[in-house]
């Protein structure tokens, strides 16, 4: 042997070498390298070779052998021999081992040798149930399986692709094969895109899907990202917070997949994997991103369509989108005509029969409020074009026409409601109309006009509209459509406000609903024009910091009437220094001596720095209070204080000095009851009173005698029927003054239809009563001393004091007697006890001579 493997040419000598090893087996032992790496064999194409560079593969892989080889330069197969015995010299060939082999093979571009060699690697690996952790099938080698590109689809292309872009999740593998379809993506397949020789084999598919497929958590993210790239799938601008799953799950069930293509696949993740799963790794992905125009439409119309308003998971969830839909640029052209919203019934209806909240339009026309409030950005943006329109078209609009407008608006609201009211509305909507001027301020009596403008308003400056009135059982109103209008019906039974069109920041003009006041109660009228007039501060004129006040505001105009007693007393006040010297009681009490005393010599003070130039504000002070001072002396009814008795006596013995006695009490009022008729006649401009006017009532109830007439109030100097006439000049706003204070009167000597004189006729009452009390439209005041007035009650109900009940119960006596009118006067006159005298004894004469009787309480 050693002779042969020493020759030149030893391959010549193949077979004397292989029939000594078949004869001595030893020989092979002890010349084993040299026989294995000595080119003594021979192949078929007479090449000599070394029995090292033959390789063996696996048997499982024989039919590979011609492929595998070609991988292996400078090595050949056994076969590539000549057909001979060679099984003595097997030993000295190189064996591969799988590993190197699927090694070797990954090194490889994609092919069908690659693929099926690999599949039956791993096959017989698995068939061997060798370990994992096997030289094979170890973690390394399984990176590298599923990182290299080896496996192939059934796509006609023969497209190679990678174990790590195959998504298993078997429950949900149809639905992730529909979303790969439709996008039509490259980058991931599912199981169902595998060749036959891959999906037939069930061992080695199980296999990849446990091992080397992206599945679970990894393979979720994987299908989030996907469809994030993707905008048919997306969801909306929502935040995960903003967005329920839970509540769309229960209202996207049966969607249908052309809206809402990924929602199938959101339902059984969600069912399969829990919520939490499906949040994090597929919903988060479809959020934060704009959902398709068309797709929004047919979302919308999907949920108005199978949804009720009552839903009220639906409902949030379309005002959601509907949120979405009216930020888009085209809102108002591509989207809202093409679906519907909820009215106020919670009806789904088309946008161009419907409005925004217009007053006085029935509740089946107008939005729903929480999705008005919703496109409100859309609708402030409407009303603004409108409002340029109107103002480029209406520039010649004429205050003049407003006013009267506004007056005949409000001709039959005078007998129903404080004028004042009335004036705190019209005082927002004047701009710079001297005509509205005038009429506000007749209306507001007293009141500064300036003032109480501040005081709703504060620094805004109210603006003028173009004002028109409702009539008919339909209403022309703009649909939510901009440049559409239709005609809705009108809204039934009692409104809230005064408007029938909508009011906002952009309101250019004003049209007032058609009511009929006395279908109202008083306190109705009076809160219809306060929501008026809060709706103008709030929504036209945006101002937010005052709403508050509005109450205080509005309590003020009804009590508006009560400071001309404030105004009376501070009047009598100014004089009582006069008045009590007239009385000769100035010295008859020491707080009155002394305070009559200070407040000379104050005065005196005040005049001696006027004449030098000083400043005399203090000094002012001191007058006022010194004089409050006076009258809370005269108001103090408490026991230890004599001086309103005092004064009261030297009043009634005042009056006694003019021939006046108790029985002519009766008489005087009387007369002054005729007067006031006579005078409101005046006011009427010719026309007739009520004929429920035209009563004189005395009531007897215990020791109270109550006198009640429907002439003018006190103070009253406008007519309600007629505003703009102002009978101030003819002193009709001063009856106060004289009534209290002596030796005033303004009758003239022409006035022939005036029967008495008004002042000091009206101080008989202090014969028989030391607290008089009056109650006239909404004055109501107590006469104390014989000379000062003071406020009866404060008017609120809820607190009920004993001059509240004593103010209420008056009201009440004019009401029972004249329900239909509301501005009576009464008079209350509680019998003096220690006069020891009846009621009855008072007004027999005035009963046998007129030919009345009293009512007996």
């Amino acid at each position: 042997m050693k002779i042969l493997l020493k020759q030149s040419e030893d391959h010549n000598y193949a077979g004397s070498i292989l029939r000594v090893l078949q004869a001595s087996p030893n020989v092979k032992r002890e010349y084993h390298d040299e026989l294995k790496n000595t080119q003594w064999l021979r192949l078929s194409n007479g090449d000599a070779i070394a029995p090292t560079s033959i390789l063996i593969y696996p048997t499982y892989l024989q039919d590979y052998e011609r492929y595998l080889i070609q991988l292996r330069k400078g090595y050949h197969l056994a076969s590539d021999l000549p057909k001979t015995n060679y099984q003595p010299v097997s030993s000295l060939f190189t064996k591969t081992t799988e590993e190197e082999t699927l090694l070797e093979i990954l090194d490889q571009e994609p092919s069908i040798e690659k693929l099926e060699i690999i599949v039956k690697i791993i096959s017989e690996n698995i068939s061997n149930n060798q370990s994992s952790h096997s030289s094979v099938l170890s973690f390394s080698n399984i990176s590298r399986l599923q990182s290299t590109t080896w496996l192939l689809t059934n796509d006609t292309e023969n497209v190679f692709v990678k174990p790590s872009q195959v998504i298993y999740l078997s429950e949900l593998e149809t639905e992730i094969q529909n979303i790969i379809d439709n996008t039509s993506n490259k980058d991931w397949i599912t199981p169902l895109q595998l060749r036959n020789e891959i999906r037939d084999n069930q061992i080695v598919l199980r296999w990849l899907n446990n091992r080397l497929f992206i599945k679970n958590d990894e393979a979720l993210e994987v299908i989030g990202s996907m469809l994030s790239k993707f905008p048919e799938y997306y969801l909306g601008e929502f935040s995960r917070n903003e967005f329920s799953l839970k509540d769309a799950l229960a209202v996207f069930n049966g969607i249908d997949d052309k809206i809402l293509p990924a929602w199938n696949l959101i339902e059984q993740t969600s069912r399969i994997y829990g919520k939490e799963k499906c949040s994090r790794y597929i919903l988060n992905s479809l959020l934060a991103q704009a959902i398709q125009e068309s797709k929004l439409i047919d979302l919308l119309g999907w949920l108005s369509n199978r949804y009720e308003a009552t839903d009220t998971q639906a409902i949030t969830i379309y005002n959601q989108y509907l949120a979405l839909a009216v930020n888009r640029e085209n809102f108002s052209t591509s989207i809202l005509p093409h679906i519907l919203l909820l009215n106020r019934l919670g009806q789904w209806k088309s946008p161009r029969e419907l409005c925004v909240n217009t007053p006085n339009i029935a509740e089946q026309y107008i939005l729903d409020e929480k999705q008005e409030e919703i496109i409100q950005g859309y609708l402030d943006e409407v009303s603004r074009i409108d409002a340029q329109k109107a103002i480029d078209d209406q520039k010649g609009i004429q205050a003049q026409e407003n006013t009267i407008t506004l007056q005949d608006y409000f001709q039959d609201w005078h007998s129903h409601v404080y004028s004042e009211a009335i004036g705190a509305f019209v005082c927002l909507i004047i701009g710079d109309s001297q005509e509205l001027r005038l009429f506000t301020k007749t209306l507001l009596r007293n009141m500064d006009i300036d003032l109480l403008t501040k005081n709703l308003l504060g620094s805004v400056v109210p603006r003028s509209f173009p004002i028109s009135e409702s009539r008919g059982e339909t209403q022309e109103v703009k649909s939510l459509i901009s440049d559409i209008s239709f005609h809705a019906d009108k809204r039934t039974g009692k409104t809230n406000n005064i408007f029938a069109n909508n009011l906002d920041r952009y309101t250019n003009s004003l049209v007032l609903a058609h009511l009929n006041p006395s279908e109202y109660n008083r306190e109705e009228l009076s809160n219809l024009l306060k929501e008026s007039v809060r709706l103008l501060i709030q929504s036209v004129y945006q101002v937010s910091n005052l709403n508050e006040s509005l109450d205080k505001v509005w309590g003020s105009l009804i009590k508006s009437k009560q400071l001309d007693i404030a105004v009376t007393r501070n009047v009598i006040l100014d004089s009582a220094s006069s008045i009590i010297k007239f009385l000769s009681v100035h010295n008859q009490h020491e707080g009155i001596k002394q305070t009559i005393s200070d407040l000379n010599e104050s005065i005196y003070k005040r005049e001696e720095y006027q004449t030098y130039n000083k400043d005399y504000q203090n000094i002012e002070d001191e007058i006022r209070s010194l004089k409050q001072k006076l009258g809370n002396i005269l108001e103090d009814n408490s026991p230890e204080n004599t001086a309103p008795s005092i004064v009261l006596q030297a009043v009634r013995d005042k009056i006694r000095q003019f021939g006046y006695k108790l029985t002519n009490i009766p008489f005087e009022i009387f007369q002054n009851a005729d007067d006031a008729l006579v005078e409101l006649e005046m006011m009427a401009q010719g026309h007739s009173l009520l004929p429920d006017r035209f009563k004189f009532i005395i009531e007897i109830e215990g020791n109270t005698i109550t006198m009640m007439h429907w002439g003018r109030p006190i103070n009253c100097f406008v007519h309600p029927d007629y505003p703009l006439h102002d009978y101030r000049e003819n002193g009709f706003g001063q009856d106060l003054e004289k009534m209290l204070s002596f030796n005033y009167s303004d009758k003239r000597n022409d006035d022939h239809n005036l029967t008495g004189k008004f002042g000091l006729g009206f101080k008989s009452v202090h014969l028989i009563c030391k607290e008089p009390l009056v109650f006239s439209d909404r004055i109501a005041f107590r006469i104390v001393g014989g000379l000062l007035p003071s406020r009866l009650g404060n008017g609120n109900i809820a607190i009920q004091t004993r001059q509240d009940r004593l103010r209420d119960g008056l009201e009440q006596k004019l009401q029972q007697q004249n329900q239909n009118i509301f501005d009576g006067t009464a008079i209350s006159l509680k019998i003096d006890p220690s006069l020891n005298i009846s009621p009855d004894y008072t007004v027999q004469e005035f009963e046998r001579l007129v030919g009345i009787s009293p009512i007996q309480g």
